[in-house]
């Protein structure tokens, strides 16, 4: 046998060795990995390359989470179905996305909440599904760049509190970061229970 049909031999093998551990599960992303955190996930759950399904304990949203990413279990709190926060990062240093999310969700707008609500400042809103979200970009040292972002459901009290801080460099492809935090964004889902809703809404 040749040299280059030894090569692609040994190329066809490695990508069939390859799929093979992806398949059966003895390749795993970060998350997937991550006692704690993979109890979010659901398994094969269709989404897009380095998401999975993430789903919350309090059964009231679900979004995409990146499988780099590890949740904290130490910072962890939920209150039943009524509020959830949590923070994940990754170690990894050299992807645009790397950094740390932190997540709050509540059920309901106390009077606090909705006052610093009122007082953001979006630079740009976005329309997901059933909900309406709204967005701000901030760079710090020049070093990371940090979005927040408010989803709100359209059709009851629920939200979503974010932050993302995301390392940042001249080398830092701005407009794929900022894809890749909208992503996540759109594709977060407030749990539709009709006994949540106000008829303030309909």
């Amino acid at each position: 046998m040749d040299r280059k049909k030894a090569a692609s031999v040994a190329g066809a093998l490695v990508i069939a060795v390859g799929i093979w551990l992806f398949q059966s599960g003895k390749f795993k992303s970060e998350a997937q990995a991550d006692k704690f955190t993979s109890t979010f996930l659901v398994d094969h759950e269709q989404t897009d390359n380095g998401f999975e399904l993430f789903t919350s304990d309090t059964n009231q949203y679900s979004m995409w989470f990146p499988l780099q990413y590890v949740i904290h279990k130490s910072s962890y709190k939920s209150s039943e179905d009524e509020s959830e926060v949590w923070t994940a990062s990754t170690k990894e240093n050299d992807s645009y996305n790397a950094g740390k999310i932190t997540a709050l969700f509540s059920k309901k707008k106390s009077k606090a909440a909705q006052k610093k609500m009122d007082a953001f400042q979006p630079d740009y809103m976005l329309k997901g599904k059933n909900a309406t979200i709204y967005v701000k970009k901030q760079t710090r040292d020049g070093k990371h760049s940090i979005y927040h972002a408010y989803v709100n459901d359209d059709y009851s009290s629920k939200y979503i509190y974010y932050t993302f801080e995301l390392r940042s460099s001249e080398q830092t492809n701005s407009t794929k970061q900022q894809y890749w935090v909208e992503k996540i964004l759109l594709n977060t889902q407030f749990q539709k229970n009709s006994a949540d809703y106000s008829a303030e809404f309909f």
